[in-house]
């Protein structure tokens, strides 16, 4: 058993010297994933890699940011689009989960899929006046997103600013091998780092919970 690297994501290979075949991909045996561990204590280093990588744009990239009262237990940064619905409920989540455990250090950052308009709006709320995490993540312009106001406020948003904080995250987000939003990645208190790729609304809970149970 062998696990190589491919477009950046770990790939196990079998190789069975009785039959001279090379197996690539998942193996199963009783229902469990052959080389399971492997593959997921290397998924932490290549991902703790590109992090490492791109930590000194990353913090500069941020939107918004949220710190919870007390010693922080780790830290989510998250890249989302303004007007993607998957995105919307996972910050939805993201609150929930905040005021049920606490304890992470919540960052935005931006990686517009919907184009041009959701770029736009990415801008515009950057721009906004005194908007705060809060602010942000308590809009209404995902419903009213077909709104004439909503429109015209995105419209007479879009500083420099906002430009650069958003090109920013995008570079970042392309090194990250980001393909779609939402998309996260979560370093606890001792550094290792995991993604979380799409709305994995239980991976998300269960991650708040493992946090909270540390000492």
């Amino acid at each position: 058993e062998a696990i190589v690297s491919y477009r950046g994501n770990p790939v196990p290979i079998f190789y069975l010297p009785k039959d001279d075949i090379l197996l690539l991909g998942a193996a199963f045996k009783n229902g469990e994933v052959l080389g399971k561990e492997h593959i997921e204590e290397i998924q932490s280093e290549l991902i703790h890699k590109k992090l490492s990588e791109v930590k000194p744009l990353l913090e500069g990239a941020v939107a918004f940011r949220y710190k919870p009262k007390g010693r922080i237990k780790g830290k989510l940064y998250m890249f989302t689009d303004p007007l993607c619905p998957f995105c919307h409920r996972t910050e939805k989540k993201l609150v929930e989960l905040e005021k049920k455990y606490g304890g992470v250090e919540l960052n935005i950052l931006f990686f517009p899929v919907h184009l041009p308009v959701g770029k736009q709006h990415a801008i515009a709320a950057v721009c906004m006046k005194g908007w705060s995490f809060k602010d942000y993540m308590h809009r209404d312009w995902f419903e009213r997103r077909e709104d004439p106001d909503v429109k015209k406020l995105v419209s007479e948003n879009q500083c420099s600013l906002g430009r650069e904080k958003v090109e920013g995250s995008i570079i970042i987000a392309k090194k990250l091998n980001v393909r779609g939003v939402p998309y996260m990645i979560f370093e606890d208190s001792t550094g290792k780092v995991e993604e979380i790729q799409g709305a994995d609304l239980r991976r998300l809970e269960a991650i708040f919970k493992r946090v909270n149970n540390e000492r």
